[in-house]
């Protein structure tokens, strides 16, 4: 067996990106006692503690980030580090692995940890959850012991470890996991007191937990839904909450300027875009139209007030390995009209749908698009706005991008070569020429990285390096901050 250490698997993941953030760090030392209460966007009426349906920020700080711990999670620093697991070992083609599990572990029912539940878990998502494309390679799963499992792979996967962080992949109790569904039952830090679906979240600390003196500083967490940015940004500036994700572009200014306030602007892979659906955008010319018609800068400028940057519409961000920003400006109305011309048209017309909480930065986004009428549609829209936050690995990327279809066979071969490569210089060549492949055949508009804005009182204390991955500190603000 080969042991894959931390500093490898930093070159072929998301650390060896930029991870940055701004604002103050507390100066103060982490300490335990108070309570949390954070404003997040993205709750729904429907939301439960079944992750193969976690669609939201909200679940995911919920789940993975308060009341469930996965196998592993992604540092702040984008190192990768054992949470269920404590190490794991790969043959040399990386096709099977050895992960040795956290003993003394319990649920919250009492239940203690072991490899039946990590096995139970992760059947879950064979089929109808959105972390089906992550599972699907996973032939098998082996019980060696009571906490040792073997993941057997199709094929080698040398950054295997970092999709066993997925926010999806949370460890329920095995023989209970629909009691487990129902009232949230994990073994993370913190355990539920109240839940309302779409609403809230109330839970306490877990007492006598692994992580003691590491992390889950705070007595009492209040998760609240906020959908309406306006509404977390007063919650926030009269006291009534002490975290906010998502603060609107237009404020972020202000806010710096408060003394009573702390705020974070985070620069990870987070963008906006649309995905193509009409008829007429299978026609190459007309893609070519609207990736040569859009103005990429001015929408980093004006929409979202100078805190974002271009993307060239390619689904990997800065935190990957193989980004490589470009420094051609692909904005060119002549060119666009050009193609526009060729596939017979003068002007396209075209329909396009957005959520509601989105729905001014789309409508923005879609304004400094030339030669193009966009109207609002029910559904059947030839675009589709898209907003994500990117992944840890571009195998990880690849992996979802092919479930919807959206990679040819070449493309597909070279990341099955790609993915089980552990030279990181090799791996990242094979990515970029993936890229190269993709930039022109992927069906989606990506025009922007946006920034994550966050804020804070300055009663939270947080570490200087903010994770970039999600927003809030990889969702995990509730175990990583505390009260200053």
């Amino acid at each position: 067996m080969k042991r894959i250490s931390r500093r490898k698997l930093l070159t072929s993941g998301a650390a060896a990106g930029v991870l940055a953030a701004s604002g103050l760090a507390s100066a103060a030392p982490a300490r335990r006692g108070g309570r949390l209460r954070v404003g997040l966007s993205g709750a729904n009426a429907g939301d439960t503690w079944d992750s193969r349906r976690f669609r939201s920020l909200f679940m995911t700080v919920a789940g993975s980030g308060c009341v469930f711990d996965c196998l592993t999670e992604v540092a702040a620093d984008g190192t990768l580090r054992g949470e269920l697991a404590e190490s794991w070992e790969a043959t040399p083609d990386a096709r099977i692995w050895t992960v040795s599990l956290r003993k003394g572990v319990a649920f919250h029912n009492g239940k203690p940890f072991n490899a039946d539940d990590v096995i139970a878990s992760f059947a879950l998502h064979r089929d109808g959850s959105r972390a089906a494309p992550l599972v699907q390679p996973i032939k098998q799963i082996v019980k060696i012991t009571d906490h040792q499992v073997q993941f057997v792979l199709a094929e080698g996967n040398a950054d295997f470890p970092y999709i066993l962080s997925g926010h999806h992949l949370i460890i329920y109790p095995a023989g209970q996991i629909e009691e487990a569904m129902a009232d949230g039952i994990g073994t993370g830090l913190y355990r539920v007191d109240r839940f309302v679906p779409g609403r809230s979240l109330i839970a306490r600390r877990v007492e006598n937990h692994y992580k003691d003196g590491q992390a889950g500083w705070f007595d009492r967490v209040e998760l609240h839904a906020v959908p309406d940015p306006v509404q977390r940004y007063q919650g926030l500036k009269t006291g009534q909450l002490d975290a906010i994700n998502a603060v609107p572009y237009d404020r972020f200014t202000a806010l710096e300027r408060d003394p009573s306030i702390h705020t974070h602007r985070v620069q990870g892979n987070h963008y906006f875009g649309f995905s193509l659906h009409g008829r007429e955008l299978q026609n190459t010319a007309i893609r070519k139209a609207l990736r040569h018609g859009i103005d990429r800068q001015a929408i980093a400028d004006t929409v979202l007030h100078g805190y974002g940057r271009p993307a060239f519409d390619l689904p990997f961000g800065p935190l990957n390995a193989s980004f490589a920003q470009s420094t051609v400006d692909l904005y060119d109305p002549d060119l666009a009209g050009h193609y526009l011309r060729k596939a017979g048209y003068s002007e396209l017309a075209l329909t396009a749908t957005f959520p509601e909480d989105h729905r001014d930065v789309a409508k923005n986004i879609l304004r400094h698009s030339s030669n193009t009428q966009i109207s609002v549609a029910q559904s059947g829209a030839d675009l589709c706005f898209a907003s994500g936050f990117g992944r840890a690995t571009e195998d990880w990327v690849l992996s979802e991008c092919a479930a919807d279809g959206w990679l040819s066979d070449d493309i597909r071969m070279l990341q099955a070569e790609a993915r089980a490569e552990f030279d990181s210089t090799r791996r990242t060549d094979l990515y970029r020429a993936i890229h190269s492949q993709m930039s022109e055949a992927l069906p989606a508009l990506i025009p922007v990285f946006a920034d994550e804005l966050l804020a804070t009182r300055l009663t939270v204390g947080r570490p200087k390096t903010t994770g970039a991955l999600l927003p809030l500190d990889n969702a995990r603000l509730a175990e990583r901050w505390w009260r200053a």
